[in-house]
Protein backbone atom coordinates (compact mmCIF):
# COMPACT_ATOMS: atom_id res chain seq x y z
CA UNK A 1 0.00 0.00 0.00
CA UNK A 2 1.15 3.45 -0.95
CA UNK A 3 0.77 6.64 0.84
CA UNK A 4 -0.70 8.70 -1.33
CA UNK A 5 -3.28 11.51 0.62
CA UNK A 6 -0.87 12.44 3.50
CA UNK A 7 1.06 14.46 1.38
CA UNK A 8 -1.50 16.07 -0.48
CA UNK A 9 -3.02 16.64 3.11
CA UNK A 10 0.06 18.58 3.61
CA UNK A 11 0.03 20.71 0.68
CA UNK A 12 -3.28 21.32 0.81
CA UNK A 13 -2.29 22.81 4.69
CA UNK A 14 0.32 25.24 2.38
CA UNK A 15 -2.16 26.53 0.76
CA UNK A 16 -1.62 24.65 -2.32
CA UNK A 17 -3.90 23.48 -4.88
CA UNK A 18 -2.96 19.80 -5.64
CA UNK A 19 -3.55 19.30 -9.58
CA UNK A 20 -3.05 15.80 -10.09
CA UNK A 21 -1.15 14.02 -12.97
CA UNK A 22 -2.34 11.91 -15.46
CA UNK A 23 -0.90 8.71 -13.93
CA UNK A 24 -1.14 9.59 -10.48
CA UNK A 25 -0.81 7.52 -7.33
CA UNK A 26 -1.12 3.67 -7.59
CA UNK A 27 -1.22 4.19 -11.70
CA UNK A 28 2.29 6.13 -11.32
CA UNK A 29 5.28 5.29 -12.42
CA UNK A 30 9.04 5.78 -11.72
CA UNK A 31 10.65 8.96 -13.05
CA UNK A 32 14.14 6.54 -14.13
CA UNK A 33 16.13 7.92 -11.38
CA UNK A 34 15.15 4.31 -8.81
CA UNK A 35 16.58 1.11 -9.34
CA UNK A 36 19.79 1.45 -11.09
CA UNK A 37 18.31 3.26 -14.16
CA UNK A 38 19.92 6.27 -14.01
CA UNK A 39 22.86 4.95 -13.98
CA UNK A 40 22.57 1.72 -16.46
CA UNK A 41 20.68 3.76 -18.55
CA UNK A 42 20.71 6.87 -18.53
CA UNK A 43 19.60 8.06 -21.85
CA UNK A 44 15.62 5.44 -20.95
CA UNK A 45 16.14 7.60 -17.05
CA UNK A 46 16.00 10.74 -19.27
CA UNK A 47 12.94 9.45 -21.08
CA UNK A 48 11.03 8.08 -18.43
CA UNK A 49 11.30 11.68 -16.61
CA UNK A 50 10.46 13.60 -19.79
CA UNK A 51 7.31 11.38 -20.08
CA UNK A 52 6.42 12.27 -17.02
CA UNK A 53 6.98 15.89 -16.40
CA UNK A 54 5.37 16.22 -20.06
CA UNK A 55 2.14 14.80 -18.42
CA UNK A 56 1.30 18.24 -16.86
CA UNK A 57 1.24 21.45 -18.08
CA UNK A 58 1.76 22.49 -14.43
CA UNK A 59 4.98 24.69 -14.07
CA UNK A 60 5.50 23.48 -10.66
CA UNK A 61 5.81 20.02 -9.78
CA UNK A 62 6.14 18.98 -6.28
CA UNK A 63 7.41 15.43 -5.06
CA UNK A 64 8.25 13.78 -2.06
CA UNK A 65 10.68 11.75 -3.47
CA UNK A 66 13.75 12.95 -3.04
CA UNK A 67 15.37 10.80 -6.01
CA UNK A 68 12.61 12.06 -8.24
CA UNK A 69 13.40 15.54 -7.20
CA UNK A 70 16.28 15.25 -8.27
CA UNK A 71 15.89 13.31 -11.57
CA UNK A 72 12.86 15.61 -12.24
CA UNK A 73 15.31 18.80 -12.07
CA UNK A 74 18.25 17.15 -13.65
CA UNK A 75 15.89 17.04 -16.86
CA UNK A 76 14.61 19.76 -16.67
CA UNK A 77 18.26 21.17 -16.84
CA UNK A 78 19.38 19.17 -19.11
CA UNK A 79 16.02 20.18 -21.72
CA UNK A 80 15.63 22.93 -20.84
CA UNK A 81 12.35 22.80 -19.76
CA UNK A 82 10.08 25.57 -18.27
CA UNK A 83 9.32 23.78 -15.62
CA UNK A 84 10.41 24.11 -11.40
CA UNK A 85 10.38 21.09 -8.87
CA UNK A 86 9.86 21.19 -5.23
CA UNK A 87 10.85 18.33 -2.48
CA UNK A 88 7.42 18.44 -0.25
CA UNK A 89 9.88 19.68 2.18
CA UNK A 90 11.08 22.34 0.48
CA UNK A 91 7.27 23.70 -0.25
CA UNK A 92 6.73 23.65 3.93
CA UNK A 93 9.78 25.48 4.05
CA UNK A 94 9.01 28.45 1.94
CA UNK A 95 5.33 28.29 3.07
CA UNK A 96 6.81 28.35 6.94
CA UNK A 97 8.94 32.01 5.74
Amino acid sequence: EGMYEEPREILRECGVEVVEMEASREKSFCCGAGGGVKSLFPSLATSLAAKTLDMTAEKTIVTSCIFCTYQFKSVIRELKLDKNVLHIAELVLKSMC
